[in-house]
């Protein structure tokens, strides 16, 4: 009646018992480990969470293949209004072995558009960032971040997808 002991357990119960207590103990107590620095956090770096949007890409398309590998600029509409908003391309896997790229400031967007584009209305501010030559191949994640105080440079905030190259 409630008496329990580890004997009276097969090797399966002992197997389940220990793989919760991994899933439900140790996992959670790695995750709260310090994610910046030599400062002390519980839990990852301070700031703001990554939103799953960002600013609209007009050019290239999101998700677009076959993006030219020459340096070219990112085309965007409704752009953050948050301040120092930084971006970078970064590429979708880390096992490839290219770097990621940070841009420069948006400035406005050259005329004519590069094509193919998503289409906007005419009334539509757009903005441009410069990007140099790419990595061929490469699936390039463009993500924002805005810098922040202590020991974590930048914190990501959000992302306009991503494109690959030719």
């Amino acid at each position: 009646m409630g008496y329990w002991h580890f004997k009276t357990r097969s090797k399966g119960e002992l197997h389940a018992i220990a793989y919760r207590a991994l899933l439900y103990v140790v996992v959670p107590a790695i995750a709260l480990l310090p994610a910046c620095g030599k400062t002390q956090y519980v839990g990852p770096c301070p700031g703001f969470g990554i939103q799953d949007y960002g600013p609209t890409l007009i050019y290239p398309i999101p998700n677009a293949t076959g993006v030219p590998t020459t340096p070219s600029d990112l085309i965007f509409a409704n752009l953050p209004v948050l301040p120092n908003v930084t971006t970078s391309l970064e590429p979708a896997s880390v096992l490839s072995g290219v770097a990621t790229l940070q841009l420069g400031a948006f400035i406005v967007a050259p005329s004519p558009i590069p094509s193919p584009a998503v289409s906007f209305a005419p009334s539509t501010k757009l903005y441009a960032v410069a990007y140099p030559a790419l990595t061929p191949k490469t699936t390039y994640n463009i993500v924002y971040s805005v810098p922040i105080s202590g020991p974590c440079a930048t914190q990501p905030i959000m992302s306009s997808g991503s494109f690959t190259t030719q």
